[in-house]
């Protein structure tokens, strides 16, 4: 499983960049399940799941220093 920091997908002058999880405070077993979801290459597109992940609910939680 690659879920490293991918810095090939920032944003940067030839790239719009892409969303990703700053941390995960709890449930890290879901991303870790979506990192699994089976992918295929669908045209120039690499890794694309086979099957849509569909995120139905996120929380926006304040950090605490």
């Amino acid at each position: 499983i690659n879920v490293a920091n991918n810095t090939f997908l920032n944003k940067n002058k030839t790239n719009a960049g892409y969303a990703v999880f700053a941390e995960v405070s709890e449930g890290m077993h879901v991303a870790d399940k979506i990192a699994l979801v089976k992918t295929e290459t669908k045209g120039h597109y690499q890794n694309v799941p086979v099957t849509p992940v569909v995120i139905s609910s996120v929380e926006i939680i304040e950090a605490t220093e």
